[in-house]
């Protein structure tokens, strides 16, 4: 983070733009990505490993208190989402004690030893 954005930032916190600078910037920023506003965050594919798995809503709890659990620590601002997500699962999985095999969640995540 360098200085220009940490005054970019002050700048928009302290409300030194209008509103009609700010919908501006938006809709620049939103064209130029085409209208791909998607973006695959941990939560979202703890979600959907959770119910691709059947898990019931205590286990996909436990599941998302280990991802935020895990997203607060800050070894892990690099790792990608969905090992995240995945770590969580299993995480969640085995301290409720779900009768699953890990085989059968790694084989849904498509998990093998190259994925590193």
């Amino acid at each position: 983070c360098n200085f220009k954005d940490i005054s970019l930032f002050q700048a928009i916190s302290q409300q030194m733009f209008s509103l009609e600078q700010m919908v501006e910037a938006e809709s620049i920023i939103v064209n130029a990505m085409n209208f791909n506003l998607n973006f695959s965050t941990c939560y979202l594919f703890v979600r959907a490993l959770a119910n691709d798995l059947n898990l019931d809503e205590s286990v996909t709890k436990m599941c998302e208190f280990y991802m935020d659990v895990a997203m607060n620590i800050f070894q892990f601002i690099e790792t990608p989402s969905f090992l995240i997500a995945a770590a969580s699962i299993i995480l969640g999985i085995e301290s409720m004690k779900v009768p699953y095999q890990i085989n059968e969640v790694l084989k849904l995540i498509n998990w093998n030893d190259q994925s590193m």
